[in-house]
């Protein structure tokens, strides 16, 4: 009868797992889908589900923009790197690629991309939980990382390449969990497969490698041979990964530009570019956050500015519970224990945050899954009895954490249009202006011909948004081509040269400078295309250009757009309104 009723108890446990999955599902769909709301309503009917619908959907940021650009290029025909200059590895430009196949290289597209993203990595995180301490804890990491997930202080309301890393990084924690529950070699596999994912969209998650290898069971019989069988099953994991895209590429016959793009122009991005001259003390940098580029003042709470929040906004209840919450785990729990492993999986994802030297907000994603997966863990840890008085402590202090993010949330996110959370929380004034712009473009050009756009700068909404194409690979700016626009550096003068020869061979019909362009570019342009009264350009060069003969646009009524010097910066200028800076 005892043997019974266990067994219907875990059945009944089982359901709830499941059925509180389910839900978490729906939840998360809900969540993120205030984030596009206006479009969801226009293309279904659907009544308005959400408090707050006004306006439109959030607009494209660059990064974003600038991979659904390639996305619609690689599906042309395009090569990687060869005819896109990029410097992250191909995994996640192929998802892009993947979603502007099925649903177009639109605005629409990208704001669905992160929920199978992210139910994924519920799902992993779910599993994850329910090995290690049972269905409550896994139903609780899937509602809490849809908050975490979800965060517009670090972008996590975007299309952000770290969803995927997520993902990635999620399935091969839940496999290393289960490899200690199952034995065998499968698991391993796994676990190195998915940090070998993580690690072709981004470099820096291959300091996983060297965790998973510390973390892996280890058989306590028999020879050193099969004490390292994990290992090296975890080793052979990676590398088929990785060896699979090194072999697609050499297909390609891009094997040479992946690894300039890759590795010699990663490398030179984080080790040769200058610090921002008012970046604040590297020592306090991961907190902080970037300063503003002005004048070197620091978001709230840590000083006043205009230009971007702080990253620890949006969830601060449950990243210093959490916190505090994994370093109990790793405490308490016995050598071997999964609890340890989450805390080291948290540790090293927060590394690699630093590890770049850029501090964007959106790094700060990477760590979330296993914040909402370690605080599952130890509040279903405590409300297992005998309840002692530390234990309701921790559960009453994990629970105000919880329900005081759950507040941040609603108040700064579900409660704020979609189209404001852009310009509130990440200095995206600029995103709508280029909608607007970028759709002027698309619609008055058609019916030229062949046309073309060039953006010098971060402005790669514009690609998106007008339907056309740069004539170059170099179609967007990091920070080592700023640094050096009117520097010397090895691999910037090459590019330059490349971007002028492209241009030369393919005038486009509209150059874009958002950021300052180096003489060569200004004086061509001054020669060869007219100022746009869209966009008159400045001084310095910055501003939109139409090659000369062609229509000149008239600019839309009430509103003018005007090009900042700042990174990624384009203050959209309204009649109605004073100018804001933007990031």
């Amino acid at each position: 009868m005892t043997t019974l009723a266990a067994t219907s108890t875990d059945a009944r446990s089982v359901d709830a797992a499941w059925f509180g999955l389910l839900v978490a599902w729906i939840a998360c769909a809900w969540w993120r889908a205030h984030t596009f709301a206006p479009t969801l309503i226009e293309r279904t009917g659907l009544p308005a589900l959400w408090p707050v619908v006004s306006g439109r959907t959030e607009p494209l940021d660059c990064d974003e923009a600038a991979y659904a650009y390639m996305g619609r290029r690689l599906n042309a025909g395009a090569r990687l790197y060869r005819d896109l200059a990029e410097n992250k590895p191909p995994l996640g430009y192929a998802l892009f690629a993947l979603a502007t196949r099925l649903g177009g290289a639109s605005e629409w597209t990208v704001r669905l991309m992160p929920l199978p993203l992210v139910w994924a990595t519920m799902f992993a995180l779910w599993c994850c939980a329910r090995l290690i301490a049972g269905s409550w804890a896994a139903i609780l990491a899937a509602f809490l990382y849809v908050l975490l997930a979800t965060d517009p202080y670090v972008y996590g309301n975007s299309m952000q390449l770290e969803q995927a890393i997520n993902l990635a990084h999620a399935a091969a924690l839940a496999a290393l969990v289960a490899s200690r529950r199952r034995p065998g070699l499968l698991w391993p596999s796994l676990a190195g497969a998915g940090v070998g994912a993580s690690t072709l969209i981004r470099p820096t998650a291959i300091i996983l490698l060297p965790v998973l290898f510390l973390l892996l069971p280890r058989l306590r019989s028999g020879s050193i041979g099969h004490r390292i069988r994990p290992a090296l099953a975890s080793a052979l994991g990676f590398a088929a990964v990785v060896s699979a895209c090194v072999a697609v590429l050499a297909a390609q016959g891009i094997l040479a530009e992946a690894w300039e793009n890759t590795v010699v122009a990663a490398r030179a991005l984080v080790a040769e570019t200058p610090a921002p001259p008012y970046a604040p003390p590297a020592l306090i940098r991961w907190l902080t956050g970037n300063a503003d580029p002005r004048d070197g003042r620091l978001p709230w709470p840590f000083g006043s500015t205009d230009w971007l929040v702080w990253w620890g906004r949006g969830a601060w209840p449950l990243w210093l519970f959490s916190t505090a919450s994994l370093i109990g785990l790793a405490w308490k729990s016995p050598p071997g224990d999964p609890r340890r492993a989450i805390g080291a999986w948290t540790l090293a994802t927060a590394v690699q945050v630093v590890l770049p030297g850029q501090y964007w907000h959106h790094y700060y994603l990477l760590p979330t899954p296993f914040l909402a997966l370690g605080t599952a863990v130890a509040l279903a840890d405590v409300i297992k009895p005998p309840r002692r008085l530390g234990s309701l402590l921790i559960l009453t202090i994990g629970s105000l954490a919880t329900f005081g993010t759950l507040a941040i949330q609603i108040r700064d996110y579900l409660l704020v249009p979609a189209s404001e959370l852009t310009i509130r929380y990440k200095g995206g004034r600029q995103w709508v202006a280029l909608r607007d712009l970028g759709t002027q473009l698309g619609h008055r050009a058609r019916g030229w011909g062949e046309t073309g756009l060039q953006v010098w700068g971060w402005q790669s909404p514009l690609y998106v948004y007008s339907g056309l194409d740069a004539p170059s690979r170099h179609f967007f700016n990091n920070d080592l081509v700023k640094a050096y626009i009117d520097r010397s550096h090895p691999l910037v003068d090459r590019w330059k040269a490349e971007l002028m020869a492209d241009l030369h061979r393919r005038p486009p019909a509209f150059v874009f400078c958002g950021d300052r362009p180096f003489a060569t570019l200004r004086d061509w342009l001054r020669q060869n295309y007219d100022p746009s009264s869209l966009l008159p350009p400045s001084p310095t060069g910055q501003g939109l250009w139409t090659r000369r003969g062609l229509p000149q646009l008239s600019p839309a009524p009430r509103r003018m757009l005007r090009v900042s010097d700042e990174r990624r910066r384009l203050p959209q200028i309204d009649d109605s309104a004073p100018p804001a800076t933007t990031r």
